[in-house]
């Protein structure tokens, strides 16, 4: 049985998803809304789709799976309001809404509507990420520090939006993914160049520090994850999907290439499965809603850096 997906927003990203989809044969886009007209009807040719001429059409699709909204970030949580209303599931991409008070608002509108409503975390997702996370799990109680690097300059039409929504929360999910709980920011500074923002962040764990670093500055993409444990040490490459790993004791480090399924179907499978009831582990909006404290605590400056930096 194909199941069928409607997607709100179908911009640069919004478009890719369609497309991926598609091509994987994961789901069929049966509906396709954007606030451009001509937009939505060219991907609709492709897809088969039929183009809803507003989001209360979608009212008329109730044998929809889900719905993944991909518009901009401003507008994330109004289109993901009305939907839940109506009773959907949804995937919203990330950063879900442009504020914690939003995102608190869509988590607790989408636990009395009963609706799956997952975050867009698709770092989560990559088969690297899952490695890491797997070992982690077998070592939980001698992890340490953890560091995590995304470097990239930004697209011009990325540059609008805040690095910590459009960038940082990704990491901070991440970490948050592999400790398996919070993290509270003690130390950070946000870079702010001429070419596009910075984030450099200390925040400490139940047993370390978590370090992110996150710019738009570098003209080449670096995005690494670095575990440090009692007695082995884990680097992990996202752009050419390696690991390194060295255990005390062991004179040379191992290196292993991590294959599978590409993130993005890897996150719209497990949504869809979510959604049809089955036992799948996917990030939550209390999830997102962790990510935009961490991000409120840093914009609000509510944490004492000086005071808790002597921690470390």
């Amino acid at each position: 049985m194909v199941h069928k997906l409607g997607i709100v927003g179908v911009g640069r990203w919004g478009s890719i998803i369609a497309q991926r989809i598609r091509e994987a044969g994961v789901a069929e886009i049966s509906v396709i809304y954007d606030l451009d007209p001509s937009r939505a009807s060219s991907l609709a040719s492709l897809t088969g789709a039929r183009v809803a001429k507003d989001l209360g059409d979608f009212d008329r699709s109730r044998d929809l799976v889900g719905v993944i909204i991909a518009t901009s970030i401003e507008s994330l949580a109004s289109a993901a309001q009305v939907l839940i209303e109506m009773g959907h599931n949804v995937l919203i991409e990330k950063p879900v809404a442009d504020s914690l008070e939003k995102a608190r608002l869509l988590r607790e509108l989408a636990e009395r509507r009963g609706v799956i409503a997952m975050p867009g975390f698709i770092v989560r997702f990559d088969p690297v990420s899952m490695w890491v996370k797997n070992y982690i799990e077998k070592e939980k109680e001698s992890l340490g520090d953890l560091y995590l690097y995304r470097l990239n300059r930004r697209p011009p039409h990325a540059r609008s939006s805040s690095i910590l929504l459009d960038l940082s929360i990704h990491d901070i999910d991440l970490a948050r993914f592999f400790i398996g709980g919070d993290i509270t920011p003690i130390s950070w500074y946000i870079h702010n160049l001429e070419v596009d923002e910075g984030l450099t962040l200390y925040a400490r764990h139940d047993n370390g520090v978590v370090y992110i670093h996150t710019d738009g500055f570098f003209r080449y993409k670096v995005r690494k994850a670095i575990a440090m444990f009692d007695k082995s040490y884990v680097e992990a490459d996202y752009i050419y999907s390696y690991i390194i790993h060295k255990k005390e004791g062991e004179k040379d480090y191992i290196y292993r290439s991590v294959r599978g399924v590409e993130a993005l179907i890897n996150e719209i499978t497990a949504f869809i499965n979510k959604c049809l009831g089955k036992e799948v582990d996917i990030p939550t909006l209390r999830d997102a809603e962790k990510a935009h404290e961490v991000i409120a605590a840093i914009i609000s400056k509510t944490v004492v850096s000086d005071v808790t930096h002597k921690r470390l």
